[in-house]
């Protein structure tokens, strides 16, 4: 027999969530594999008479994934993630300070990898480079989907996790990936993810919900389903070169194959925060809402990366302030590795509410324990 999850309920999914369907963790990120576009569907440059844009972005993919693996070996970064944080930063830091003059040099210089007699892989600026690094994550976070079935076995948690919710569920993303977005899709499916903001910004309005977002979370309660916010953005939402939003449906990475096209993601650095003050500003404000409130909250394969202050803060502030006091569940591959227990500590050492912790992965938790109305409090 299953166990029950009862009371109002919030959900963050961190990069653990999707890793049971193939999704990358932290260091899985931008790889070296060369012709690694190729596997991706996406045809190199090499061999042909007219490149194609899918052409272009897969080469830059190819020599941001160098790059960052030439840097991880020389110590001038640790991870993927710290890669691209030190990417957005050079782009926006003075000319004279290190980080933006170490990328300034290998830019200048281009790198040879995975040995010195390797191929040099070179861009031609540094915007160059912080676009090809967007790029490679974006392809990342839309190639581990593609081709995949929401009917396969392995998403059978999922698919039966996503028929149990109900309004009294907020599901709160940190993942680039669509796997919502899949989910939602699936008949049955009780998920509802909600777009990113598309009015005038400004200082008063930044946090409030647009009225098409608003029609969205209404149209949701009504009909008893659970909102997804995805407050890091999403790799089907972009802006084309006319500042349009374009939202697509399902595993649609239109910023790898449409010239101009930015994808409206949150990548580690200083250009998150413009993000979280413009189309993704709403969110932030709803998640706050909807943890103050739960009586449990799930973190289903995360971790509050080090680089990543801002959803510390939303979380550890949100969940000491809220007066229902919630039961803080780890779902964590192994209890034993340091993610899990950084995040243990975290929330043992500043909040007060009670923590259990999940040695299992997030599909056998989905398989074990089932979602229950709000009236059936636990």
């Amino acid at each position: 027999m299953k166990k029950k999850l009862g009371g109002k309920r919030g959900w963050i999914l961190g990069a653990g969530f999707s890793r049971p369907l193939n999704g990358p963790l932290l260091d899985d990120l931008l790889r070296f594999l060369p012709k690694w576009v190729v596997k991706a569907g996406l045809p190199t440059i090499e061999g042909k008479e007219n490149p194609t844009l899918e052409d272009f972005f897969a080469l830059r993919s190819e020599v941001a994934r160098a790059y960052c693996r030439y840097g991880m070996a020389q110590g001038h970064w640790s991870n993927p993630e710290e890669f691209i944080d030190h990417l957005e930063s050079a782009a926006v830091y003075d000319p004279k300070s290190s980080i933006r003059r170490t990328i300034q040099s290998l830019v200048k210089s281009g790198v040879h990898w995975p040995k010195d007699e390797s191929d040099l892989y070179k861009l031609t600026t540094l915007e160059d480079l912080v676009n090809a690094g967007r790029e490679a994550v974006v392809a990342d976070c839309w190639k581990f989907l593609d081709g995949q079935k929401v009917s396969e076995d392995r998403w059978l948690p999922y698919r039966k996790w996503a028929e149990s919710l109900t309004r009294d569920d907020t599901i709160i993303s940190f993942n680039y990936d669509a796997v919502p977005e899949i989910l939602m899709a699936h008949p049955g499916s009780k998920l509802v993810v909600i777009p990113p903001k598309d009015n005038e910004l400004n200082e008063e309005n930044k946090r409030i919900m647009d009225d098409r977002q608003q029609f969205v979370v209404r149209k949701a309660t009504e009909n008893d389903r659970a909102i997804v916010l995805k407050l890091h953005g999403s790799i089907n939402w972009s802006r084309d070169k006319f500042d349009r939003l374009k939202v697509a449906e399902g595993n649609t990475a239109e910023c790898l194959s449409e010239n101009g096209t930015t994808p409206i993601i949150g990548f580690p650095g200083p250009s998150k925060v413009s993000r979280f003050q413009t189309e993704l500003g709403p969110f932030w404000k709803h998640a706050e809402d909807a943890l103050g409130v739960a009586d449990h909250v799930y973190f289903m394969g995360y971790s509050i990366p080090a680089t990543d202050a801002a959803s510390r803060d939303l979380i550890v502030r949100t969940v000491s302030d809220s007066r229902s006091g919630p039961v803080l569940h780890i779902v964590l591959k192994s209890s034993s590795n340091p993610a899990a227990k950084r995040l243990q500590e975290i929330l043992t050492d500043r909040v007060s509410s009670e923590v259990r912790s999940y040695d299992m992965g997030c599909e056998d938790f989905l398989d074990v324990f089932e979602v229950v109305p709000y009236s059936s409090r636990i």
